[in-house]
């Protein structure tokens, strides 16, 4: 009975593992995507900013 508890045990400690360790890959696919994402709006934070700037020198230079 104890050999049996213990294999059924060991059984689901490794079921436990193998979802863990998928997990562990989702998480870090997932963290990579929105490191990907974040960069993309960063650039065109940046990009809009400096339009932006250009923008209110050009204004300021026609005398607007």
């Amino acid at each position: 009975m104890a050999v049996m508890l213990k294999r059924w045990n060991d059984d689901k400690m490794d079921a436990l593992d193998a979802k863990v360790d998928r997990l562990e890959i989702e998480m870090r696919d997932l963290r990579t995507e929105m490191k990907s994402g974040f960069d993309r709006l960063h650039r065109l934070m940046i990009q809009f900013g400096g339009g932006m700037i250009v923008a209110l020198f050009v204004a300021l230079a026609a005398g607007v």
